[in-house]
């Protein structure tokens, strides 16, 4: 699972401050269907797919992380950032969900503070062909933000049901967050020590993101005790730097930066991001090994 910045769930201070990033960090490898729980926010399941080889790789699980400040350069307008991210991922009927449930506090010198609450929710069937999405986001409480639709991957087409009904265009070769998270697996199985591509998440309409990933040694391992399952951190793992590009990537400065832990069964271990003005670490709290598959 591959972590990408909550960028819209920041965009709300655009109103109060200058139009720049901030984050919070979720995974990409991005229960049941977990769409808010509402039958229209529902992402269909066909229950006749089978998986394709590699997702018996990843591990289903719920993590739960916490999210602080590390550093703050003189003169940011950012005083403060904290919260905590719950992401869970599992394979169901016809294809794999990921969940990811932010919850952030964030306080700037000139400006009153903001609570911010986001829930993304995928659904993407075994073929990798489309990716079904579910966004909310709140502010202080006040829904500010839905985006609902359907990406389909094979006919480089994106259909949006919120906020608006349109169509966008899209790449060919754009792939989905499990789909990226897989192919990072495969590059480091075969001793490759890079991978990029362009990746659609359903977490905003700004269409898909650029993402250079970088691998680097070998990680060793940590002890988190009764609070992380052992088997969640017994695959092998990778010191891994990603680079975030909303556009076409190549020359042009990236978004954020990304440094983090990377087991092979898809579980992050630590993640640390890199903006112009500060940076925030993501630290693994506990974590569950989930049942997955058709019942």
């Amino acid at each position: 699972m591959v972590f990408y910045a909550d960028e819209q769930g920041m965009n709300v201070i655009s109103a109060v401050k200058n139009e720049w990033f901030v984050f919070i960090a979720a995974l990409i490898v991005a229960c049941g269907i977990l769409a808010f729980g509402r039958d229209e926010d529902r992402a269909p399941v066909e229950k006749s797919a089978a998986p394709l080889v590699g997702y018996e790789e990843l591990l289903p699980h719920r993590a739960l992380y916490k999210v602080k400040m590390k550093t703050v350069r003189s003169g940011a307008q950012i005083v403060n950032v904290s919260g905590e991210l719950v992401y869970e991922w599992r394979p169901v009927c016809g294809g794999v969900i990921s969940d990811y449930h932010f919850d952030m506090h964030y306080d700037y010198s000139d400006a009153q503070p903001l609570d911010v609450k986001s829930h993304v929710a995928n659904f993407e069937p075994y073929d990798q062909a489309a990716l079904d999405f579910v966004t909310r986001r709140f502010n202080n409480g006040h829904l500010f933000q839905s985006v609902k639709g359907r990406a389909n991957f094979d006919e480089s087409l994106v259909r949006y049901d919120l906020p608006s009904q349109v169509d966008e265009s899209i790449e060919q070769g754009v792939l989905s967050p499990t789909a990226y998270t897989l192919r990072v697996v495969e590059a480091i199985r075969a001793g490759e020590v890079s991978f990029s591509g362009r990746l659609f998440d359903g977490s905003d309409n700004k269409g898909p993101i650029w993402i250079n990933s970088l691998i680097g040694s070998e990680a060793e391992a940590e002890d988190y005790g009764a609070a992380v399952a052992p088997e969640a951190l017994g695959a092998p793992a990778r010191h891994v730097h990603m680079a975030f590009f909303s556009g076409a990537g190549g020359d042009s400065m990236p978004d954020y930066e990304m440094n983090a832990i990377f087991h092979l069964n898809g579980v992050m271990r630590s993640v640390q991001i890199e903006y112009d003005d500060f940076s925030v670490v993501q630290e693994l709290v506990s974590l569950d090994v989930l049942e997955g598959g058709c019942k």
